[in-house]
């Protein structure tokens, strides 16, 4: 009796695995983050100036070619979440955003850097995807370097 409870729970445990592998959703295959300075030059006819301001960024790339993406702005209380699709090959990757949603919190300040840093497409283009080794990356966008580790 105790080989046939052995033997049916055993089966079960496999037929359940390989349902699970064969329609399961697809795993995360890397999650990178990021916390460095974002410097923002803003020049005017009648003045140049710039600021620096602390970035919070997360990627998750996904196996299925799709990717999650968080970056706030910490001290200025605004941020973006968004997923989408992106390629790789050899010239880079291009992350192009599906849906695009802003933070909303109540200390959010409202100026020029914070609505563009908000805007839908803030973050989607071709991007240089280089791999350091470690799983640790760098991502450079037109004017954007941002230096991820898992």
């Amino acid at each position: 009796m105790n080989n046939i409870v052995t033997s049916c729970t055993t089966v079960c445990g496999l037929v359940l695995g390989c349902l699970l592998a064969l329609l399961g959703t697809s795993e995360h295959n890397r999650h990178f983050t990021s916390n460095t300075v974002t410097h923002i030059e803003i020049e005017d006819d009648r003045k140049a100036q710039s600021i620096s301001l602390p970035l919070r960024f997360e990627l998750t790339l996904k196996e299925n070619q799709t990717y999650g993406v968080f970056a706030m702005l910490p001290s200025s209380q605004v941020g973006f979440s968004g997923k989408g699709a992106y390629t790789h090959n050899h010239q880079g990757m291009m992350f192009i955003y599906d849906t695009h949603t802003p933070l909303e919190l109540d200390d959010a300040k409202d100026g020029l850097v914070e609505q563009l840093f908000v805007r839908p497409g803030a973050f989607d283009g071709r991007m240089k995807f280089v791999e350091l080794g470690n799983d640790h990356a760098i991502l450079v966008g037109h004017k954007v370097a941002l230096y991820l580790k898992p």
